[in-house]
């Protein structure tokens, strides 16, 4: 079968495995080449995956209106409760159903705020319960995206019931601590993210110890590194796990409950910390339109640890 061979390359083309020029011309070839075969094959499986993919490289395109099309073709081609497990058997997750995520995203990019919000309860309301619980990382990249948006509209204690609850509950459940999964490095940081999102903007009620344990796990040195092959997926996502540790370090350095546990030696630290790891993410996602999303999430956070530097 041809077509996961043509999912295969454009994912290879999309994390930079193969080479392109800088307009992107063999991966536009080879996506039109995907969703032509796909629509003539007449397998809504495989359209369903083509159109996903085609949307995604109009993102990295910076052509935010194409991908809004392609997305209205796509709705109109899947149906999650007779192709999600088809996707998932020829692809080894739903990537159609996981545009849905980046979707809200676009929206937002747009401030067309109205269809993003509608954007996230239809994933939550029709898709997440289609899904099936052990492909947690299907549940990852599905959701991801979508908290992302979530957090900073004031749904940070909602997010985090979403991300607990579908990815970290169900990792626990069906494979236990000791297994694995790809985005695994991605829980903790994420989690820790929305807890502190919550107790800033919704009074959500975080104890002593677990103050304790955020600031000793972000002061850790190897807190904040991540592989490579996680980052390049995570950026595409929205937020690169560098970044999400920056703005940990901003939450924990600008709440005064968490101030109040630290000595100026560990709140310097953070600083110096944040800031390093947002100018890294920056230095990723400034000049690749295809990141706009990560890079808006981390320079506001860069700006304000720029400040409380300035200031200490």
């Amino acid at each position: 079968m041809l077509f996961p061979i043509f999912s295969g390359l454009c994912l290879a083309l999309k994390w930079g495995r193969l080479k392109d020029d800088e307009s992107r011309s063999y991966e536009q070839e080879v996506v039109a080449r995907f969703v032509h075969e796909a629509k003539m094959n007449g397998d809504p499986v495989h359209e369903a995956r083509a159109l996903a993919m085609q949307g995604v490289m109009f993102y990295n395109l910076g052509l935010l209106d194409k991908c809004l099309q392609t997305q209205s073709k796509l709705d109109e081609v899947y149906d999650v409760k007779r192709h999600s497990k088809g996707i998932c058997k020829a692809y080894g997750s739903d990537r159609a159903a996981q545009n849905y995520g980046l979707c809200a995203q676009w929206h937002e990019l747009l401030e067309d705020y109205e269809e993003m919000l509608k954007t996230i309860e239809f994933i939550l309301d029709v898709l997440l319960p289609e899904m099936e619980e052990r492909n947690v990382h299907n549940q990852f990249m599905l959701l991801y995206p979508m908290l992302i948006v979530m957090k900073g509209q004031g749904m940070a204690t909602r997010a985090l019931n979403i991300f607990e609850k579908y990815v970290v509950k169900m990792f626990e459940v069906h494979y236990g601590s000791d297994a694995s999964t790809f985005c695994l490095a991605m829980y903790k940081p994420t989690v820790n993210l929305l807890k502190l999102l919550a107790a800033r903007d919704e009074n959500y009620i975080i104890d002593d110890e677990t103050w304790d344990e955020i600031i000793e796990w972000a002061l850790l040195e190897n807190t904040g590194t991540f592989k490579t092959d996680l980052e390049s997926v995570t950026v595409n996502l929205g937020r690169d796990g560098i970044g999400a540790v920056a703005e940990i370090c901003l939450l924990l350095i600008t709440n005064e409950i968490a101030c109040s546990r630290m000595n100026q030696n560990q709140r310097s630290a953070l600083i110096e910390k944040g800031l390093e790891l947002a100018n890294k993410s920056i230095e990723r996602s400034a000049n690749n339109v295809g990141f706009q999303y990560a890079f808006k999430e981390v320079k506001v956070v860069q700006e304000q640890l720029e400040e409380l530097k300035a200031e200490s």
